[in-house]
């Protein structure tokens, strides 16, 4: 339902799960396809389908995760925030969650929650090699001024994304004020003298 929801168009949804359904799967997917199918109050309608589902079931990370990514997505990060911790609350180990969490966190501008997004998405970066948060925090450590950091998260997120070409380039740049020998600097070592495969 969630992968209906996200990939197809709203009308396709809506006729695989038509209004006669009131399983919880057709209601999620509803919920989403409204969202996409967009309008003055898509993400009122949206949100109100999701609240629906938390009055069954409270405690279903998934669904705090849903409503906080329709905010995240209309730039209403302040509401996505309070979602997604108490998403964050119930599936502690959810490392998708902990970026996005973190991605909302940043994009609120707020210079005191920059620290707590960047220790998010190291904590989360142990776990999953994420293009998506390598990128989230190289944004987190160039506001923290932190240069040749920010070039090397955004080296990794390039390299995991096939792009060697710009994964190359932020690497030569990180190198320059990376301390010599220090395990980030041998990644981009590893990212320099990195060869594709010759198919």
């Amino acid at each position: 339902a969630k992968l209906a929801g996200y990939l197809m168009r709203p009308a396709a949804v809506f006729n695989r799960y038509p209004a006669s359904d009131n399983s919880m799967p057709a209601r999620y997917a509803r919920a989403i396809a409204k969202f996409f199918q967009g309008g003055p109050n898509a993400v009122e309608a949206a949100v109100a389908d999701i609240d629906g589902l938390l009055r069954e079931q409270p405690n279903n990370p998934y669904f705090h995760e849903l409503k906080g990514d329709f905010y995240k997505r209309s730039g209403r990060n302040k509401e996505a925030i309070v979602a997604l911790r108490q998403a964050m609350k119930l599936a502690s180990d959810a490392n998708l969650i902990r970026v996005e969490l973190a991605q909302a966190l940043l994009a609120t501008n707020d210079a005191t929650v920059i620290e707590e997004a960047a220790t998010m998405l190291r904590r989360s970066l142990v776990e999953d090699q994420n293009s998506s948060a390598y990128r989230a925090l190289g944004d987190a450590q160039y506001r923290q001024n932190k240069q040749p950091e920010a070039e090397a998260s955004l080296a990794q997120a390039a390299y995991l994304e096939g792009d060697i070409k710009q994964a190359k380039n932020y690497a030569q740049r990180a190198k320059r004020g990376l301390t010599a020998g220090s395990p980030s600097a041998l990644k981009m070592d590893d990212i320099i003298a990195y060869k594709p495969p010759v198919e």
